[in-house]
C-alpha cells in the first residue's frame, strides 16, 4: 500500500533529525552560531527598517564597530541574504565534521576563533587606512563586512595541510592542496575592482590560518604547528616563481622571528630554508606521520560511499 503524504513529511523529517544528530558537537556549534546570529541580523533589519550596516553591533563596520568588540567574531555567522547562509550552512556541515575528527572539537573551535577573530582585525586595519587615506566614508561607514567566508578559507587550508593530494570529487585534477590558491587568485579580481567585502578577507584569512597551522597549532604529541616541507609558504606559488620568492619569503621570516612574531622551533633554524638545505627533523616526521594519518582516515570515509552499490 502506497504510503499517505503525512507519512511521507513525518520519515523525511526523521531522516532530517538523524543527520542532524549524528554531526559532531563542534560541528552543531558552529551551525548554531550561524542560525542565531543570522536570525539577529534579519530580526533587526526587518524590525527597524533599517540596512545591515545600520547593525554595527552585528556585523563590522569600520567606523562604527570599534565600541563592540565582539563584532570581531560575531560578524563572521551573521549573513546579510539567505542564500549565503545556506551555502555557509552547507559548506560548514560538508567541511567542519572531517577537521574535528582529526583535530578534536576543542581544536577546532580554537581554529575557529583565531581564524575569524585575526582575519577581522586586519580587515577592519586595512578598511580604515583606505578609508582615511582616499577620504573614503563609503568605507569607513556605509560598508559591512560580514560572512562565513574567512572560517571556510581557512578550513580549505587546513584540508591542504592534512591531505594534499587527495582529489575533489567530479574534479580529479584538482588537488586539495590547489584549492586555496585558486579560490585567492578568483578573489583578487573582484577586488582590482573596488569590490573589497566579502573578497578581501579571504586574501588574509588565507594567510592568517596557514600562519596558525604553521606555527601555532597545538598537537597531543610533538611540537607545535608544522615544520614539513611539504607545508612552506613559498610552495602555494607556482614552480617557476618559487626561486624568486624563497629569498623574500626567507628575510620575512627572519624579521618575523626577530620581532617575536612567530616562535623558531627547536632544531629547526629556517623554516623556508630548509626545502633544500635542512636535514629531516623529528618535528617534521611528527608533522608527516599526522597527514598520513589523516589522509587514511579521509580514505576511510570515502571507501564505503564509494565501494555501496546504487538502489535498484
Amino acid at each position: 500500500m502506497a504510503r499517505s503524504g503525512t507519512q511521507a513529511v513525518r520519515e523525511r523529517v526523521h531522516d532530517v533529525c538523524a543527520q542532524a544528530m549524528a554531526t559532531p558537537p563542534g560541528t552543531r556549534v558552529l551551525l548554531a552560531l550561524l542560525c542565531v546570529c543570522t536570525a539577529a541580523l534579519a530580526a533587526v533589519c526587518v524590525l527597524f527598517s533599517v540596512r545591515a550596516e545600520n547593525a554595527p553591533y552585528l556585523v563590522l563596520v569600520v567606523g562604527l564597530s570599534w565600541r563592540f568588540p565582539w563584532v570581531l567574531f560575531t560578524s563572521a555567522f551573521a549573513s546579510s541574504t539567505w542564500l549565503e547562509f545556506f551555502l555557509y550552512a552547507v559548506s560548514v556541515t560538508a567541511a567542519a565534521p572531517f577537521l574535528e575528527a582529526q583535530w578534536g572539537m576543542q581544536e577546532l573551535w580554537l581554529f575557529s576563533v583565531a581564524v575569524i577573530a585575526s582575519s577581522n582585525v586586519v580587515t577592519w586595519f586595512l578598511g580604515l587606512m583606505l578609508g582615511l587615506l582616499f577620504r573614503n566614508e563609503q568605507i569607513l561607514f556605509a560598508t559591512h563586512w560580514d560572512g562565513l567566508h574567512t572560517l571556510l578559507t581557512g578550513f580549505l587550508v587546513a584540508y591542504a595541510q592534512l591531505v594534499p593530494e587527495a582529489t575533489l570529487p567530479y574534479l580529479s585534477r584538482l588537488r586539495a592542496r590547489d584549492v586555496p590558491m585558486l579560490v585567492v587568485t578568483i578573489a583578487n579580481v573582484p577586488c582590482f575592482f573596488g569590490i573589497l567585502p566579502r573578497f578581501l578577507p579571504i586574501q588574509i584569512a588565507w594567510i592568517t590560518s596557514w600562519i596558525y597551522l604553521r606555527f601555532y597549532q597545538a598537537h597531543p604529541e610533538g611540537p607545535r604547528g608544522d615544520s614539513s616541507d611539504a607545508f612552506a609558504f613559498v610552495l602555494w606559488f607556482p614552480p617557476p616563481a618559487q626561486p624568486v620568492l624563497a629569498p623574500v619569503f626567507n628575510t620575512l621570516h627572519r624579521l618575523a622571528y626577530a620581532a617575536r612574531l612567530v616562535p623558531r622551533n627547536a632544531g629547526y633554524m629556517d623554516l623556508e630554508l630548509s626545502l633544500a638545505q635542512a636535514q629531516r627533523s623529528g618535528a617534521r616526521e611528527e608533522a608527516e606521520r599526522r597527514r598520513a594519518m589523516a589522509l587514511a582516515a579521509l580514505d576511510a570515509r570515502v571507501a564505503p560511499a564509494a565501494a555501496s552499490p546504487a538502489p535498484a
